[in-house]
């Protein structure tokens, strides 16, 4: 029933496809702010949203959390797929990795596309230019395929690949992160965090000449290469307790089937668990959190932390998503975007030095529309050229940047509920 309330809503304008096959759509007329990009997963509701977004030059890449019903392979649940689009298309194509492989996450480096892989480990290469995909000479678990190791963290430095893995079986477990290039295989092994200094951290951002990581549980790290450690920032929620986590057991528990892992256990900071992302707007650092009483804050660089999204005297509400999913600096202008509060909110600030209740503006114009329905959640925003792209789970939209002063109101606004 679910999916026949689905295509009912876009059958006017593309008919209902097959499971996992997207729907292109033309937008006829005039329209004002947000529209289709193309791309429309009539499944997603069912089997997992869109919640990657990147491009490289003018072909735009989608990833979205597919997972199968009913699964059939139960050591594989998560199947993710790519999707391939281009500027000015509306047209988008299932993009699959050779060998039967799943991506789990991405970085661009260059002109190419970097995939790490869910159940090997590996690291794969996609030139837009040629259509071809090249595996990559870097690090491979020891554990080998049964242990199902999976990159868990991309990302770049300079001109390098940052790349966490984890293989989880018992006292075998591995994890390891490495630096280098990844096109030659040359780099060197890194620490990770934790008391025994080898869990990858989930998510890294340059900065000022050093990378910066989070974790959901541990908090937020900075780590100049050559150290032997990551340092351990302030916690930007200003929480200091501590409690006692298994992190092999945590993260086991994605592979479906597999063993929980029993490693030994370490201490962290509960007040910080779901750092959700970090970025970088005007020369300043941030990270978000997925806690919605939490939201943004920005790194003064002096071991202090300040709150962008500040309570309402008043209202007793914050100008946050409750889960914070997507960041995105372009032009001079500051975005993000997640759950509950899914449509894209811009940082308007009436003040830059000190953030003020009202800074923060929604965009909500074209958020719902017939032919792809309401975003839930948004993982993904995206600027490029004249257009600012924006991820709602099931579609891909976007909006040209000179409509966006003009759709912008108050999350608060009554005119946003009418």
């Amino acid at each position: 029933m679910k999916r026949f309330v689905i295509c009912v809503l876009i059958s006017l304008l593309s008919g209902c496809a097959e499971s996992g096959t997207p729907t292109s759509s033309e937008n006829g007329g005039k329209v004002f702010g947000w529209r289709s990009a193309g791309l429309v997963l009539p499944d997603a509701n069912s089997t997992g949203g869109v919640h990657k977004l990147t491009h490289v030059g003018d072909v735009l890449f989608a990833m979205d959390a597919y997972t199968p019903h009913p699964v059939l392979d139960t050591s594989r649940p998560y199947q993710y797929r790519i999707w391939k689009g281009h500027v000015g298309s509306q047209h988008w194509d299932s993009l699959p990795m050779p060998k039967g492989n799943f991506p789990n996450g991405w970085v661009v480096l260059g002109e190419r596309l970097l995939v790490g892989t869910r159940y090997t480990g590996e690291v794969w290469a996609y030139d837009p230019a040629t259509g071809k995909w090249d595996s990559l000479p870097v690090p491979a678990s020891k554990q080998g395929p049964t242990r199902f190791p999976q990159v868990t963290m991309m990302g770049v430095f300079g001109n390098k690949l940052v790349m966490g893995v984890i293989a989880y079986g018992g006292y075998r477990s591995e994890f390891f992160s490495w630096i280098g290039d990844p096109f030659t295989g040359q780099g060197t092994m890194i620490p990770g965090i934790g008391d025994s200094a080898k869990l990858p951290v989930s998510y890294v951002q340059e900065f000022s000449g050093a990378l910066f990581g989070i974790h959901k549980t541990y908090g937020v790290f900075r780590y100049n290469l050559g150290d032997p450690a990551w340092e351990q920032l302030p916690s930007p929620r200003g929480r200091t307790a501590t409690v006692t986590v298994d992190p092999c057991a945590q993260g086991s528990s994605a592979l479906g089937n597999v063993v929980k892992a029993s490693c030994p256990t370490t201490s962290a900071n509960p007040e910080d668990e779901f750092a959700s992302l970090l970025g970088v707007h005007d020369s300043h650092l941030y990270v978000g959190y997925t806690d919605y009483k939490d939201g943004l804050y920005r790194w003064n660089g002096d071991g202090t932390w300040r709150k962008m999204t500040p309570v309402s005297d008043t209202l007793n509400l914050v100008e946050a998503p409750r889960d914070i999913r997507s960041f995105e600096s372009y032009r001079g202008r500051m975005y993000m975007s997640g759950t509950q509060y899914s449509t894209p909110l811009l940082w308007k600030p009436k003040d830059t030095a000190v953030p003020h209740f009202g800074d923060w503006m929604n965009l909500p114009n074209g958020w719902c529309r017939d032919e792809y329905g309401c975003g839930s959640q948004t993982w993904g925003l995206m600027g490029l050229g004249d257009t600012l792209y924006a991820i709602g789970w099931g579609f891909v939209a976007k909006v040209p940047l000179s409509e966006i002063d003009s759709m912008a109101v108050h999350q608060y606004d009554p005119k946003f509920y009418k």
